[in-house]
């Protein structure tokens, strides 16, 4: 439905009393305190909220498209400015993050655009119920801002129509913004599937040590550029080959480059191995790691600080591997070179921001800024997928069906066949979580590998009651620990989910047949919607481990003894939380038979004879029954 625009909007605009304040209206300001910007700016600078990221600021020049009136324009403007000033810089409670401003200017700038659209101003789009679905059904984009919308018109109504004249039709219009949220969610972008995972840490480590190897010569070239200019500094013949081999310029050009490579590989490099967010690897400080916090047994840890909280940043602390301490290392030698130079050589013990690991160094240190993030590193991720041949495969498809099996992949042109995988820093996020707990879902044995000290490292540290988790976690509601422990039910779903839908070999045991009779049926109970079945596993009706006949059901801590490996007393008592697999069975017996047959030889009077015999007398007879 297409809102008319009311041709007085322009002396509605100056009636509102309060809520459009006037131009000179001081909106942001200083570090000092100083004022920054005025209402009728039309840039707005937000320096003093970014922290470590240095100069940031909101253009309202190119806020609307080209087509629309100079008056209405002027309405629009006006309006989305007054919208953020008031329901955000106004009489702020404490500080206020740089994102949570610029994400409510971005859907501000989305709102005016569609009222725009309609002839219409933002206090009237905003106004309207059909103005808002109509919001939220014309893109992924819309969905993706629902529940952001959702919480403006909560605290617009909050306000109250007396301060902004505005009647919001909020409680009509919830349900449609939860369901948009929801949808939104739903087709967010999934874990990275094994195959493809694998390889992103191969190649990872492939760069990792090709830069490693062309440290020292590095390192020997932006010293003494630095010190005599770059055009003047002779490039070492170990670096003028890896420069040939990369295809780069000869010279401080390649360099250059070489730069944007080594903050690329070495931040890909923490987020992966330690599970933070884009920005919290990017405002590390130089002094990032600790390598003997808890003993003598401890593993790596990097400390920052989160940038998800409420108010002001806090300091947090991360697992790591070997990897991801290697990746600090690297970072720390060669941009400590620009610190150690041009930065007066304070940075070893900066653990304060003062100085970064990440540090923007401008073109070879024209530019430099130590306590400023480099702005190269999400270009360099969105071309990592490129670089790395992340191409999607069958295969893939076919382990996205199983983490979703309701999602219909096949008609989503971004995960098709032939395309390369769309890599972003969260997904990896994602992805450790939900390997982490490994339970059958991991059948790759390089990624298996390639995890197993990280794992360890999270199973030790992240565990809920842990020590550490007491001391680090429990006051960062939005530490990656949190989410490792909630991956747990998704992981214990999606190992269910292959060992059912996609099985090594034929079933057996009391759950197969369970499951066999509920897929049979026109409303099979357990598998009929994806979100039941995982609320299952939240709630620790269903669980899922795998074993080494194939997999345990049972969502309560096993019974038998924790010194024998095979489960005798389930395949003799057939359990009903047993999912076998025959193959894994006859493979059982076949190694218990030449097991007995080495002891015969040696020392048949031995008990050790005795026992081992037993054992395959046993499960001979258990395999009679459920190998028929």
């Amino acid at each position: 439905m297409k809102i008319q625009r009311d041709p007085t909007s322009m002396a509605a605009v100056v009636a509102i009393d309060g809520f459009i304040p006037s131009d000179d209206t001081a909106v942001t300001f200083g570090k000092s305190k100083e004022v920054a910007s005025r209402f009728s700016d039309m840039y707005w600078n937000l320096s003093a909220y970014a922290g470590s990221q240095g100069e940031r600021g909101i253009c309202w020049e190119n806020l609307l498209p080209d087509f629309i009136s100079p008056a209405l324009r002027h309405d629009l403007t006006n309006q989305t400015k007054a919208i953020l000033f008031n329901v955000w810089l106004k009489d702020a409670s404490g500080p206020i993050k740089l994102d949570t401003i610029t994400n409510a200017a971005y859907l501000l700038r989305m709102l005016a655009r569609h009222a725009a659209e309609k002839g219409a101003t933002v206090f009237q789009a905003l106004e309207s119920k059909s103005s808002i679905v109509a919001f939220l059904g014309a893109g992924q984009a819309q969905k993706r801002a629902a529940i952001r919308l959702h919480a403006l018109l909560r605290k617009l109504v909050a306000l109250g129509q007396s301060k902004t004249t505005l009647k919001v039709p909020f409680s009509e219009v919830r349900k449609e913004l939860l369901k948009a949220h929801h949808e939104f969610q739903y087709n967010q972008t999934p874990p990275i599937p094994a195959r493809i995972y694998s390889q992103l840490i191969s190649s990872l480590e492939g760069d990792l040590s090709n830069l490693e190897g062309i440290c020292q010569p590095l390192c020997a070239y932006l010293s003494d550029g630095l010190a005599i200019g770059f055009p003047n500094a002779e490039v070492p013949e170990q670096l003028a080959s890896y420069l040939k081999d990369e295809g780069l310029r000869n010279g401080s050009h390649g360099v250059a480059q070489i730069l944007t490579r080594v903050s690329g590989v070495c931040g890909l490099a923490i987020i992966t191995f330690s599970g933070m967010r884009l920005q919290e690897m990017s405002s590390l400080p130089f002094n990032c790691l600790n390598l003997g916090l808890g003993g003598p047994n401890a593993y790596p840890l990097i400390q920052g600080v989160t940038t998800k909280l409420k108010k002001s940043p806090a300091r947090a602390t991360w697992v790591t591997s070997d990897i991801g301490v290697r990746a600090v290392r690297l970072a720390q030698t060669i941009f400590g070179v620009f610190h150690k130079i041009l930065g007066g050589g304070k940075h070893l013990k900066s653990k304060d921001g003062s100085y970064l690991l990440f540090c923007r160094t401008g073109y070879l240190g024209r530019g430099y800024l130590p306590d400023v993030q480099s702005s190269g590193l999400p270009a360099y991720f969105r071309a990592i997928s490129r670089r790395y041949s992340l191409t999607i495969q069958d295969q893939d498809i076919e382990e996205l069906c199983l983490i979703d099996p309701f999602r219909p992949w096949e008609s989503d042109a971004k995960f098709t066949v032939g395309k390369v995988w769309p890599i972003a820093p969260h997904q990896l996020r994602r992805s450790l979580a939900l390997y982490a707990h490994a339970s059958g879902i991991v059948s790759i044995p390089t990624l298996k590998r390639q995890l197993k000290h990280i794992l360890a490292a999270m199973a030790r540290y992240y565990a809920k009651g842990s020590a550490f988790a007491d001391k680090f976690i429990r006051m960062n509601p939005d530490h990656f620990a949190h989410e490792w422990n909630e991956a747990t039910a998704l992981a214990e779903f999606t190992g269910y989910t292959k060992a059912i839908f996609l099985p090594e070999g034929e079933l057996f045991g009391a759950h197969s047949s369970f499951s066999a009779l509920h897929l049979k049926t026109e409303n099979p109970i357990v598998f009929s919607r994806r979100s039941d079945t995982l609320a299952a596993f939240k709630r620790g009706e269903l669980g899922f481990k795998e074993t080494v006949l194939g997999g345990c059901t049972n969502p309560e801590p096993c019974k038998i003894p924790p010194l024998e490996w095979l489960p005798l007393n389930c395949l003799e008592n057939d359990c009903r939380h047993m999912l076998g697999v025959k193959d894994r069975l006859k493979l059982i017996i076949r190694s218990q038979e030449s097991e007995v047959a080495r002891l015969s030889k040696i020392c048949p009077e031995s008990s050790e004879y005795n026992f081992e015999a037993d054992i395959l007398a046993r499960l001979r007879q258990v395999g009679e029954r459920h190998l028929q």
